[in-house]
């Protein structure tokens, strides 16, 4: 009879080693399929969220007057930089590689002393549970709107600190 229990035993183990490495195969074809997603939308996410980020920057010069000079420029294919050069200096640089964007901020407010350079969250191309293409940090799913504005805000959030 103890037989009999081990065989139960072993049986359900095999089981759940089988089940197991089913979910392991569709995971990893789900990832596959994923990473087909990602690499061809990346493209256009960072498209839009150039035109997201651009857009944003215009509004807020037309808005605030301190923000007189601060502009978007495509430098390149990969890389759009947001820029005051009057004091308060500010430049947000926004490069594109294959797989994310990766941003530095450059503020100087009123003398080289007061300067910073600041490098900010990675935003990783990827797709959502539903295999849509989005901008990732990880914890959240980003459009690029969203991810426009996370990197906007600390430009904005300067000068609101030093004009009110």
């Amino acid at each position: 009879m103890a037989v009999e229990v081990r065989m139960e035993f072993g049986e359900r183990e095999a089981q759940d080693f089988l089940e197991a490495q089913s979910a392991s195969s569709v995971g990893k074809e789900w990832q596959l399929q994923a990473s087909k997603v990602t690499l061809g939308a990346a493209p256009e996410l960072w498209n839009r969220l150039v035109t997201s980020a651009t857009n944003a920057t215009k509004a807020y010069v037309i808005r605030v007057k301190q923000a007189d000079g601060l502009g978007a420029e495509l430098l390149n294919e990969n890389n759009l930089t947001i820029q005051k050069e009057s004091f308060p200096k500010v430049k947000l640089e926004i490069i594109r590689t294959p797989l994310a964007i990766k941003s530095s901020l450059f503020t100087m407010c009123a003398s080289l002393a007061n300067s910073k350079t600041e490098d900010l969250p990675v935003f990783r191309f990827g797709v959502d549970s539903q295999m849509q293409p989005c901008f990732t940090d990880y914890e959240r799913e980003l459009s690029p709107q969203q991810v426009a504005h996370e990197l906007l805000k600390q430009i904005f959030e300067m000068f609101r600190k030093l004009y009110t």
